[in-house]
């Protein structure tokens, strides 16, 4: 496990200046800017913090207390006491807890918005309630609007236009191509080291990482050693699940700020409670966290549902050793003819499964 195999030697090369097949980013543009992305319901735990826009073609689900940018969902958006999102797109209904905050709200049917609650312009498809003392801006429904704190009483009947923007701004179907195209690319690349089924506080250099599945070990130090490299470069492949126990933390040492990390699961990812974890995920399940799971640095991209506290995409907080970002989740990471190229670093050959 702990020596390169001697292949990826011999396809070793060096790209300087050289002229390549047009690159297939791995991340597709539709994926570009999004904390989460799930085909079923994403929920946001009670307290936990956002940094990025997430998408589901569901619902999604925010608890009390909770932070977050724009919510895109193709059914409900429902937001607890007291949390605060930007503007929301809900195919179906859209609900704001008791004092919590939205930007815009866009919602196929019923809009909600719970006492001293408040939001900008509002948009329903159905009716629009608000709670004693919630301050709203414009209103637009095709039906009632009950309740005070409204600038604005009147019901226009024609706001289908409106309703239906958030179609134009996330194309949730190309999404999941793009999650499903990112999968089968990293799943074809050669893999440098073979892993075991269970691991406990473990060092991994920059590599392309291949098992069945892997379960880490509550109160695990998972450390990814960047060896110096301006611009490292870790993929995991597991064909099944990946499960990380209690308190294990992550944490990326001797590398420059354009370390990327990659998790790749034909199954689920489940992450124990208190564990704080680094890396861009692509799921073919479900992605769920214990109470206080966190990423501390990453994105979540799944093709089932998404369950976490926090999720920390961009302006990620440094640590002593390493005070960079990760930077996988964007067009600076690309796969040509079995090439991993990642950012402006000189890029490395992974041979294609079949070389």
């Amino acid at each position: 496990m702990n020596n390169k195999q001697s292949t990826i030697f011999l396809c070793s090369i060096l790209l300087i200046n050289s002229t390549v097949s047009v690159a297939d980013s791995l991340v597709g543009p539709d994926l570009i800017g999004y904390s989460a992305i799930a085909v079923a319901a994403i929920t946001i735990e009670a307290d936990g913090f956002v940094s990025d826009d997430l998408g589901s073609q569901a619902a999604v689900n925010l608890g009390a207390g909770a932070e977050t940018a724009n919510l895109y969902a193709g059914a409900a958006v429902t937001t607890g006491a007291g949390s605060s999102a930007g503007n929301i797109y809900a195919g179906e209904a859209a609900g704001i807890g008791a004092d919590g905050t939205a930007g815009n709200i866009y919602a196929g049917a019923a809009v909600v918005i719970g006492a001293a609650g408040s939001a900008a312009n509002l948009y329903s498809g159905t009716a629009i309630s608000l709670g004693d003392g919630a301050s709203v801006g414009d209103i637009y429904a095709t039906g009632i609007i009950t309740g005070t704190g409204a600038n604005s009483t009147t019901a226009y009947t024609n706001t289908a236009s409106s309703i239906d923007a958030y179609k134009e701004t996330l194309d949730t179907a190309k999404a999941i191509e793009q999650i499903t195209s990112a999968q089968v690319i990293l799943f074809g690349l050669y893999s440098d080291f073979s892993l075991p089924t269970t691991l406990g506080t473990y060092t991994f250099e920059p590599g392309v990482y291949e098992g069945s599945a892997l379960t880490i070990t509550a109160e695990s130090t998972i450390t990814l050693d960047g060896k110096g490299e301006e611009n490292p470069l870790w993929i995991f492949n597991f064909s099944g699940a990946l499960s990380v126990g209690a308190s294990t933390m992550f944490e990326i040492t001797n590398a420059g700020a354009g370390a990327s990390v990659i998790w790749n699961t034909g199954g689920a990812v489940t992450l124990g409670a208190q564990t704080s974890f680094i890396g861009t995920a692509f799921a073919n399940g479900a992605i769920s966290g214990g109470a206080g799971s966190n990423v501390s640095c990453g994105n979540l991209f799944s093709l089932a549902a998404i369950d976490i506290s926090s999720l920390i995409s961009t302006n990620c907080i440094g640590t002593d050793t390493w005070a960079g970002s990760i930077n996988g989740l964007n067009d600076s990471l690309s796969i040509t003819d079995g090439v991993a190229s990642n950012g402006i670093s000189v890029p490395f050959k992974t041979c294609p499964k079949n070389w």
